[in-house]
């Protein structure tokens, strides 16, 4: 295992959080996601950086009226993450398997389909490539490999990518925070072209709003598996601190945010400021493309 998997692996031991939450992600975007996988009847599937496996939960549900089921399989570096999707998703023991999706393990030309949800961005921008080109590998000649990732530009690159930095700095995520790099729209299609594929599509663009409240949950989340880890359980003493933590910590990004963006900038990203919550929005995409 490489430096940064072992960092990211650590990270996703410690951020337990329900994304499909803290994302807001609707029914509207997860039917725009299933509609680019467009999964056929007895189809082998994989989902990598698959966390605890939502993307793989909807598809079997969609699915579940098939003659022929899919075949889905799921990886994931994080054994606690994997954990969790076993008690998510209904998947065959070997079918769910714990790894880097840089080097997956598995051969050539297996799979009709690969979906990466929010995970590509998880790597340093030298190392996201390899990514693509193990999607390219494990997939069938004409198969497909569907991203969903965040889709900045040169305008809000830099100031979201230091708004998440200073998110995870304060939750303290520190391994997660050392390998991010948070990609540009036209990095996305590079990166798919680079490893030789064909065929890119933009499929469906999304609006993110991004507001400190929301991660009121996250702040502490690794503060209370530490507590769960030593303690065994949580006293209401011990609840009542992780939630003035929460408080600090969401005041301090609240803080951070204000004197961050750029008020040049706010238009753009559609700052708002209530007073107790701050928010801004910015792109995401689902992409597809051909082997």
């Amino acid at each position: 295992m490489t430096e940064d998997s072992r960092y990211n692996k650590k990270g996703f031991d410690d951020r337990i959080v329900r994304y499909q939450k803290i994302h807001k992600i609707s029914d509207e975007q997860y039917a725009a996601l299933l509609k680019a996988i467009d999964p056929m009847e007895g189809e082998k599937i994989f989902e990598g950086c698959a966390g605890y496996a939502d993307v793989s939960k909807h598809l079997l549900q969609t699915t579940a009226h098939f003659t022929k089921k899919l075949e889905i399989f799921i990886q994931d570096e994080s054994k606690t993450q994997l954990e969790i999707a076993r008690r998510e998703v209904s998947l065959p023991e070997d079918h769910i398997l714990l790894g880097d999706v840089r080097n997956t393990g598995i051969s050539e030309n297996t799979f009709d389909k690969t979906i990466i949800k929010m995970g590509v961005h998880e790597l340093p921008k030298e190392k996201q490539s390899k990514v693509f080109t193990e999607m390219y590998r494990i997939l069938k000649p004409g198969g497909k490999f569907v991203i969903w990732e965040l889709s900045l530009d040169a305008d809000t690159q830099e100031v979201f990518s230091d708004v998440v930095k200073k998110k995870n700095e304060l939750a303290g995520f520190d391994q997660i925070v050392q390998n991010r790099y948070l990609q540009k729209h036209e990095e996305l299609v590079s990166l798919f072209e680079n490893a030789g594929f064909t065929n890119i599509k933009d499929e469906y663009f999304i609006r993110y709003n991004f507001n400190a409240k929301s991660r009121f949950d996250e702040m502490i989340s690794r503060d209370r598996k530490l507590l769960l880890e030593t303690k065994g359980a949580i006293s209401k003493t011990d609840e009542t601190e992780l939630q003035m933590k929460a408080v600090t910590r969401v005041n301090e990004l609240l803080d951070y945010m204000r004197k961050r963006i750029p008020v040049e900038l706010r238009e753009k990203v559609l700052y708002k400021d209530s007073g107790d919550d701050v928010e801004l929005t910015v792109n995401k995409v689902i992409m597809s493309a051909r082997k």
